[in-house]
């Protein structure tokens, strides 16, 4: 019950706001609670980079190109239970990054290369973006005793 009221604040609170009109309001409401699609991004510092990128490429793109049509229409892809465990065993094993892929658009963006020097002052917490940032500058051999060609600086109030 907290929980409903809870919710039924902060549609208040939108309704105020006056972000979308009346007549617009429960589209609003169910783009807002439409659960986004699974994305994820390979690590290019991964070892096996290449190998879960030919992996992709090949053997699981098989599975999405088995698709029923009928007539014009074509059948939603739906997930798959085996793609689920794999995007679990590779995130928490560090060779992908399961993200939003509105989250990936900003380092895209900023156009990082090499030699920049990026200051990610918003909250950086959980990291995914400035993973993404560094993973630009990944294979970059240091000299013992110097600083490297480019550095993200991350900042956040929680260690």
């Amino acid at each position: 019950m907290a929980e409903r009221m809870s919710g039924n604040a902060t549609n208040l609170i939108y309704k105020k706001q006056g972000i979308v009109t009346p007549s617009d309001w429960d589209t609003f409401v169910e783009v807002l609670i439409t659960p986004l699609p699974a994305a994820f991004r390979i690590n290019s510092s991964s070892q096996f980079c290449e190998d879960i990128k030919s992996q992709l490429e090949n053997d699981f793109m098989n599975s999405f190109k088995v698709e029923t049509t009928y007539g014009d229409e074509v059948e939603a892809i739906r997930p798959l239970p085996w793609f689920h465990e794999f995007l679990k065993l590779e995130n928490e094993t560090g060779n992908i990054t399961r993200q939003e892929a509105v989250n990936m658009v900003p380092p895209l963006f900023l156009d990082v290369h090499r030699d920049h020097f990026v200051l990610d002052h918003m909250c950086a917490a959980p990291g995914s973006k400035t993973f993404q940032l560094l993973d630009v500058n990944t294979n970059q051999q240091i000299k013992p005793g110097s600083l490297p060609d480019e550095m993200v600086i991350a900042n956040d109030l929680d260690v």
